[in-house]
């Protein structure tokens, strides 16, 4: 391509961007650590912090009085498994299950709790900024490996309803061993930031808390199914008290941030979902739950707020406290700055669509701070004063015909957003050898033609665990390969050139990918080149070419990136060598050039500035 030939503003832009890198990187502090404690069926109204005068919870009580707590928080489903997708992979499940059918027709049959390997989760991200994760209790979504952690329990899927571990923090109570998965991890973790997920099938099913959590509710002339649930809740909680004393024996709990959460609700009183008003219906009992955060002289203490808050927002907040990029296909936003600065949410309204059986089961709702609204597949609508009726007892509906058509035009809009999706997408993966061992430093290109016609031709570095990542691909058909001949790539048993479609709606994509045979790793690089790319009157350019090309002695590198709708872009895990940066565009037809030289460990800044 013929390129215009003009430097950038030098003393300015370059100069105090290259100044501005090393200052900044040194200015980063250590990421937390962060313990993502995920409770299963504990309904929203059952704990000490939450007002209930009988359950018994001092150490979650502690943990929510030491902290910032939203007591308006829901999941997007009344059941385990999609409300845990929300929490791994920070999508709506009806996302998920759309993203699935397209692999389904890239790649063939996708056998289900099994697709997580083609998906961008909270620990691929964590890992990618150098995250130790370990994974203990109820999951559900393939293996601790094919979802991205580091280290787990998740071995295997053992049956339709349940995970190799599922029983973490339950076996070996009695003992006095419960712990010992968690313990083992922490003794080899070192200096580097982790992240854990500890969810113990605590409240949940089946109700055979140990003696002396059940004792606690004896002679209270509580229904005996209730003295179970509470049980359990104590048992849960006395969990939650191990965990913490764990970290704060080791002295790690002043710098780790603990999030508290329920997959979904429960009534106490309901063994079963599906029946009354909690798990498994439509109703408030199945969705509300409180969420906790707590980190010492970090995240206020003594705060309770009512904002309305979904757990989707969960996987950004914890994203963002570890300094790493949210999750495009997100529907939630980041708690981070609301937490610390005491600022509103923002969250006018939730709204969520859950599918269940039978269709009275199945349907949308819609939660503001004043109402709530349910629309069943059975045809039925209801409308309830949520702030002043928390049970869903008097239903509005005939009452209020104009909430109702706004409340439809809510889940309307909220289905179209679903269906339209984002017109660019981030490309991610992982490269392995047939070993399953990381292959570093490898060069690996993307090429294809988007939707529109445009050619496309991407290029970027593996991590030293393998990872790449493109950023801001056009819907379209594309093409990845190494750009070493010696070196095919494999998906499933494509290898070559594997195929990668973006159709309408698609989600960022992660690509697992392996060489089929032997193949000498490259040496990765550990800096990072950034910046944005402005246009003449210093607006951010979207869809700007970026291409950085140097030379080292072990092999030339080649990283060609496109900017982001913000104008920015990355070139991550390169070399220490001199670059040739050469930014433009095609219509118009514009670029600039410069080089610059690339320390170890920079984490440079370079803003760019095409001519007018």
């Amino acid at each position: 391509m013929r390129c215009t030939r003009h430097l950038l503003h030098v003393a300015v832009l370059l100069g105090a961007a290259i100044l501005a890198g090393p200052a900044a990187a040194g200015a980063q502090e250590r990421p937390p650590n962060i313990l993502l404690l995920i409770a299963d069926d504990l309904g929203w109204p059952y704990a000490g912090f939450m007002g209930d005068p009988i359950v018994r919870t001092p150490s979650l009580d502690a943990l929510a009085a030491q902290g910032t707590t939203f007591v308006n928080a829901h999941s997007p489903s009344s059941v385990c498994l999609p409300a845990l997708r929300t929490l791994l992979a920070g999508i709506h499940t009806e996302q998920w299950d759309r993203q699935r059918a397209a692999l389904a027709s890239a790649f063939g049959p996708v056998r289900s709790r099994t697709e997580v390997e083609f998906y961008r989760t909270v620990p691929r991200e964590l890992v990618r900024r150098g995250y130790l994760a370990w994974q203990g209790g109820k999951f559900w979504e393939g293996t601790f490996a094919t979802a991205g952690f580091t280290h787990g329990l998740a071995t295997s899927v053992s049956s339709p309803l349940s995970n190799v571990g599922d029983d973490f923090g339950r076996t070996g109570w009695a003992e006095g061993t419960a712990l010992a998965p968690l313990e083992a991890f922490l003794d080899e973790v070192g200096s580097e930031p982790f992240f854990l997920w500890v969810a113990p099938m605590l409240p949940h099913v089946p109700y055979d808390a140990p003696p002396e959590f059940s004792a606690l509710y004896d002679g209270l002339g509580l229904d005996p199914r209730r003295a179970r649930y509470y049980a359990n809740v104590s048992w849960l909680d006395a969990f939650v008290g191990a965990v913490l004393a764990e970290l704060d024996q080791r002295g790690l709990r002043e710098d780790t941030l603990v999030v508290f959460v329920s997959d979904n609700g429960k009534e106490a009183e309901r063994d079963v979902g599906g029946v009354g008003q909690g798990k498994g219906t439509l109703y408030e009992m199945g969705f509300r739950q409180p969420l906790i955060l707590n980190w010492p002289g970090r995240v206020p203490a003594g705060v309770t707020r009512e904002d309305l808050v979904s757990t989707l927002d969960v996987a950004p907040t914890l994203l963002d406290f570890a300094g790493a990029d949210a999750l495009n296909d997100g529907r939630g936003t980041s708690l981070r700055s609301a937490v610390e600065s005491g600022a509103p949410v923002g969250h006018p309204r939730l709204v969520s669509q859950y599918r269940g059986t039978p269709a009275s089961n199945d349907g949308f709702w819609v939660r503001t701070p004043e109402w709530r609204y349910l629309a069943a597949s059975d045809g039925r609508e209801e409308l309830y004063r949520i702030d002043l009726d928390p049970f869903e007892q008097v239903n509005r509906a005939a009452l209020h015909p104009d909430l109702l058509q706004g409340f439809r035009a809510d889940v309307a809009d909220w289905q179209a957003t679903l269906v339209a999706g984002r017109q660019e997408v981030d490309v991610a993966g992982r490269i392995t050898d047939y070993l399953y061992a990381p292959i570093p430093g490898e060069n690996v290109e993307l090429s294809g033609r988007s939707r529109a016609g445009q050619r496309i031709r991407l290029r970027a570095l593996a991590s030293p665990r393998g990872d790449f990542l493109f950023e801001s691909v056009p819907l379209g058909s594309y093409k990845i390969r190494s750009r070493r001949s010696a070196t095919p790539l494999a998906l499933r048993s494509v290898v070559g050139r594997i195929p990668v479609d973006l159709p309408a709606g698609s989600l960022d994509l992660f690509l697992p990918l392996r060489a089929p045979q032997p193949a000498a790793a490259f040496t990765a690089g550990n800096s990072v080149l950034r910046g944005t790319v402005l246009d003449g009157a210093g607006a951010p350019l979207a869809g700007a070419i970026v291409s950085v090309t140097g030379s080292t002695p072990e092999r030339r590198v080649a990283v060609t990136l496109r900017t982001a709708p913000d104008g920015t872009y990355r070139a991550e895990w390169l070399p220490p060598a001199e670059y040739r940066v050469v930014a433009g565009t095609t219509a118009p037809r514009r670029s600039t050039r410069t080089t610059v030289t690339i320390d170890p460990r920079d984490d440079r800044v370079l803003d760019v500035t095409l001519p007018g």
